[in-house]
């Protein structure tokens, strides 16, 4: 009888021993997402770090507080799951996990995007007076679209190190040296940029600065464009 009996408990285990084998497994796997996340916001933690010495990189903020934002999300998991929180199937510990996934994502997106802007800025700030210099064929044109070509380079991956920094910072330095050689800075430079995008002020050709530049570079008036 009591063979019967053993036999009986021992059946009826067998659905919570599974249960428990599908908890450990749910377990491990969230605990290996949870360990990815952690990797991917470390390297954003560290790129924060690294570009927060960048001007204009105002959305290294934005990023370093979807990150502790990140951080309370992980640490609530971990207490859930300390307490002996069901994982397969538990609401709460998806919810927190979901939130954890998507305040990580938010600030690599953020680092991402932000780095790509601040790229993109100096090649939208630079570039048309790299086009006006190819025009009226300044002997500096080719290198600044040289200098440009190297900060559009260093755009798919914010730098996580001081030599990604002095990488961009040389970088940046090549562009203003080859913008010094243009001789088109200040108002004769912003003349010549507005001018080839049509969008110059005739009043602007009796500034000193525009008046001296074409006296220098007579072939310009035949690629002018004023408004009157």
């Amino acid at each position: 009888m009591s063979k019967i009996r053993d036999l009986t408990v021992q059946v009826a285990s067998i659905p919570e021993k599974e249960k428990r084998k599908n908890q450990v497994g749910a377990l491990e796997t969230t605990r290996d997402k949870v360990r990815s996340l952690t990797a991917v916001a470390k390297d954003v933690a560290n790129v924060c770090a690294t570009v927060a010495a960048v001007n204009d990189a105002t959305f290294v903020g934005r990023a370093r507080q979807a990150l502790v934002q990140a951080g309370t999300s992980a640490k609530q998991l971990s207490m859930h799951i300390a307490k002996g929180g069901m994982i397969s199937g538990s609401k709460p510990a998806d919810v927190l996990l979901t939130a954890l996934n998507e305040r990580v994502t938010s600030a690599a997106t953020t680092i991402q995007r932000g780095w790509s802007g601040l790229i993109q800025g100096y090649a939208n700030r630079y570039r048309p007076l790299a086009d006006v210099a190819g025009q009226i064929g300044l002997p500096g044109g080719p290198g600044l679209y040289r200098a440009l070509s190297q900060v559009k380079v260093l755009e798919a991956t914010p730098p996580m190190s001081a030599e990604g920094i002095r990488r961009f910072n040389a970088a940046i330095d090549q562009i203003r040296s080859s913008v010094e050689s243009l001789g088109l800075e200040g108002k004769a430079g912003a003349f010549m940029v507005a001018a080839a995008q049509g969008k110059a002020a005739a009043r602007d050709l009796l500034h000193p600065e525009v008046v001296s530049f074409l006296d220098e570079h007579p072939a310009v008036w035949g690629l002018l464009q004023v408004k009157l």
